[in-house]
């Protein structure tokens, strides 16, 4: 429409915060439904600064009044709505991306749009998932794990263990009785702590080598919790993840030159369609991982748990050096990204470790 030698005779700055009103309500999918009234005297002015404009010659020929309308109507949802929705802290604190028309299409907002009228319409936006936790959402979520076999070795190692922690006033240890188990914990009974010290041994043994116990956590979790992730978050990480999936293809396909179909292969991967197809395979899977993030770092935050730095690099070196013994390669220490990668890692498993500690597991 505007002609692009011509100059605006005057910049558009219409007052947003004193001509637009915004109430936010909650939608499905962590999205947020923005309805948005503009002030009669909005709508003019953008009207008003437009027809100044092509008065001006700022567009090519001579525009219909409803290219004027369109223009100012640009004008508004471009500028003035997103200058309010900038004012308003409360609200753009939780959104994420630029918000969209809602239920309605430009054409049919044009057709009712108009200047000097009052302008009433509806916008949607993903926002930042917002979880208040309660404790007993997710303390004590109910598991299912197989027995794991009995191991008397480790049991008299932990009976060793407390009874070196508690000697008797002559140094002797003491037995296994209600007096030990006392000394543990006030009004505890010997039959309760055997009980205790047996659960806790089939717990770890549940988690030895088997990623199944975790598996359990996860999914008791996003089941009590049901984490709702913003379709723009869910987008990005599979256009990540699919990027990496361009790349080593691009990359195989470089490394054997004369194989024509790894650079077909990796040809086909450059297209919407074939980021819809991997989307409509992975999605689930995507939603999945990122919902459980979300989850687990709701429960860190309310319940406080953060690892001991200390223990953080002990086990930080311990993978460097497995992952060398492995691969044969020598990971950079110094990599932010890798230790980030590795700490977040760490965080998720403590986490999981805490929610199986305090689980109601029922053995099969």
């Amino acid at each position: 429409m505007r002609s692009t030698g011509g100059e605006r005779t005057q910049e558009v700055q219409l007052c947003a915060a004193a001509g637009v009103s915004i109430a936010v309500s909650p939608l499905p999918q962590s999205a947020r439904l923005l309805e948005i009234e503009i002030s009669s005297e909005s709508t003019a002015e953008a009207y008003a600064l437009v027809k100044a404009d092509a008065d001006a010659g700022a567009f090519e020929g001579t525009p219909t009044d409803e290219e004027l309308r369109a223009e100012a109507l640009s004008t508004l949802l471009s500028g003035t709505v997103p200058e309010a929705l900038a004012a308003r802290e409360d609200i753009t604190k939780e959104l994420i991306g630029e918000a969209s028309l809602h239920e309605e299409g430009p054409a049919a907002l044009l057709s009712r749009f108009v200047p000097g009228e009052l302008l009433r319409l509806q916008m949607r936006s993903d926002a930042w998932p917002a979880l208040s936790l309660r404790r007993e959402q997710y303390m004590a979520l109910p598991l299912t794990l197989p027995r794991p076999a009995h191991n008397e070795t480790k049991l008299q190692q932990v009976w060793d263990e407390l009874r070196a922690r508690y000697p008797l006033e002559d140094g002797e240890l003491p037995d296994l009785d209600d007096a030990l188990a006392t000394r543990v914990a006030d009004g505890l009974t010997f039959e309760a702590l055997d009980t205790m010290v047996r659960d806790r041994l089939k717990r770890e043994s549940a988690i030895e080598g088997d990623a199944k116990a975790y598996l359990a956590v996860e999914a008791a979790l996003l089941e009590a919790l049901s984490i709702e992730v913003p379709q723009t978050l869910l987008v990005e990480r599979g256009r990540q993840q699919y990027s990496a999936v361009c790349t080593r293809a691009r990359d195989a396909a470089a490394a054997a030159p004369d194989d024509e179909s790894l650079r077909k292969e990796a040809a086909s991967l450059l297209s919407w369609e074939a980021f819809q197809s991997y989307m409509a395979k992975e999605g689930d899977a995507i939603e999945r991982a990122m919902a459980l993030s979300f989850a687990l770092q709701a429960v860190a935050d309310t319940e406080g748990v953060k690892p001991d730095p200390q223990a953080v690099d002990d086990n930080f070196n311990m993978y460097w050096v497995e992952f060398k013994k492995t691969h044969n390669v020598e990971l950079d220490r110094e990599d932010a990204q890798l230790r980030e990668r590795f700490e977040a890692e760490y965080m998720r498993d403590t986490t999981l470790r805490f929610l199986l500690d305090h689980a109601a597991v029922e053995w099969a």
